[in-house]
């Protein structure tokens, strides 16, 4: 297991589930593409009320980025070929409308004057 940041796009609208204990989740997929062109599809699983809320409100094609531990592995497809498979357990995550609501949250920043002569202040 390593702890990652990946960056892609949602594949269909995350959905919230319960697991056999009772306990809600949310579950999505997200496309990743690799440095090499490659694509990786990743499943996320989310049982925190904080990333569980902010997946679901995303719909397919949304762009994400999710932290948390994640799990590398393979799978065997119909014609005998292994492939890579990767899960994750999202602790955190970041979107555009989170950044956007964050930055209508800060109060406004007033500009610094460039610096000048100790006159061209008064």
């Amino acid at each position: 297991m390593l702890d990652a940041l990946l960056s892609g796009r949602l594949i269909g609208t995350p959905q919230k589930r319960l697991a056999k204990s009772g306990q809600p989740f949310a579950g999505a997929r997200v496309r990743c593409s690799m440095h090499d062109g490659a694509v990786i599809v990743v499943s996320v699983t989310a049982f925190e009320p904080e990333p569980m809320a902010a997946l679901l409100v995303l719909s397919e094609g949304d762009a994400v980025s999710i932290t948390g531990p994640l799990t590398l592995g393979t799978w065997t497809d119909n014609e005998g070929l292994q492939r890579p498979s990767a899960a994750m357990l999202a602790h955190n995550v970041l979107t555009t409308y989170s950044v956007n609501k964050k930055r209508k949250a800060q109060p406004e920043v007033l500009p610094v004057p460039s610096p000048g002569k100790v006159g061209d202040l008064f």
